[in-house]
């Protein structure tokens, strides 16, 4: 909508119109201009290049050792969310996926030996993260590999991620991204990972999202300096 109503405006290069996509909205982003040869240009920003389910494991697994977390514990949350993210794959009525999602868990907590007002507290403390409002876009997003996208896409694409990204793993997702922009053909692709920059790219001590509000610096200026010189360089 955004994009059509810039079209409309007689100041604004109807040609010259790209998107910026972060986090999930990178994923956003490949999936407009693979149908849409009237975007310009695409700039990700810790946007995903692998499927939604690869990144929420990896994302639990470092933010959980950075937390202090021991392998054993990390094993033992990933395999709990395998069993979850298995019903709502499966399960397409989200009343019903709801249900079984919390049987499921209940009964991953019974066998830990977990107290009964425990149980009640961690299962409204799921229903909570893993609300039902969102397992529209969740089922989808757990299950839809970017790449099918991504490989559409012709025109210009900047993939940026911060190296102390907790969240969308930079030595994952743009290797990802660019391998699939270039096996559809287009070669018109740059990726730059930055040291020291969490999920927000904001400049961090260990990338935790606990930390995002606690830094005065929203955005890294050396980061939108990037962008808007390689949007100034773009022959559109």
């Amino acid at each position: 909508a955004a994009f059509l109503y810039l079209k409309t405006r007689p100041e604004i290069n109807p040609k010259e119109i790209g998107l910026t996509g972060h986090s999930e909205g990178g994923m956003i982003a490949p999936i407009i201009a693979s149908s849409n040869s009237e975007i310009a240009f695409i700039i990700s920003l810790a946007g995903p290049g692998v499927n939604g389910e690869k990144i929420l494991h990896r994302q639990n697994r470092d933010i959980s050792l950075i937390s202090g977390a021991d392998e054993k514990q990390v094993q033992e949350s990933i395999s709990t969310n395998k069993k979850l993210f298995k019903v709502l794959k499966k399960e397409s009525d989200n009343k019903i996926a709801e249900d079984q999602i919390n049987k499921v868990y209940k009964k991953i907590l019974i066998r830990k030996k977990t107290s009964p007002e425990e149980i009640d507290k961690e299962i409204k403390q799921l229903n909570a993260s893993m609300n039902p409002v969102s397992y529209n876009w969740l089922r989808y997003f757990i299950v839809t590999n970017p790449a099918d996208f991504w490989k559409k896409v012709k025109c210009p694409v900047l993939a940026l991620n911060g190296e102390k990204d907790l969240q969308v793993a930079f030595d994952v997702n743009l290797p990802a991204i660019e391998k699939a922009v270039n096996s559809g053909g287009n070669q018109s692709i740059k990726t730059i990972s930055f040291p020291g920059l969490n999920h927000l790219f904001q400049y961090c001590k260990t990338g935790l999202p606990k930390e995002y509000g606690e830094i005065e610096m929203t955005f890294s200026p050396e980061v939108l300096n990037i962008i808007s010189d390689w949007i100034h360089q773009l022959k559109l």
